[in-house]
């Protein structure tokens, strides 16, 4: 997952080096975690890579969030939808 906040790699370039890495142990579902400051706004793009190697951006515009005053928040998306 790559962002355009520092956190979350802040780049959102066509090579990926950073970002969050998102586990796969409950395939097809994929987690990860972030913490980041109540109010942040972000664009947010799932991006698949292996060995280091951009794979397949997401083909669809940014996804938007607002992080809530709430102490935690969870977002789910599906790939391309």
């Amino acid at each position: 997952m790559t962002a355009n906040v520092v956190a979350l790699d802040s780049r959102m370039t066509q090579s990926v080096t950073t970002g969050v890495q998102l586990t796969g142990s409950f395939f097809p579902s994929w987690f990860g975690t972030v913490t980041l400051p109540r109010g942040t706004q972000l664009e947010f793009k799932a991006v698949e890579v292996q060995n280091g190697q951009t794979i397949a951006w997401e083909n669809r515009p940014n996804r938007t969030f607002q992080v809530p005053d709430a102490a935690s928040a969870t977002v789910r998306v599906s790939w391309g939808n």
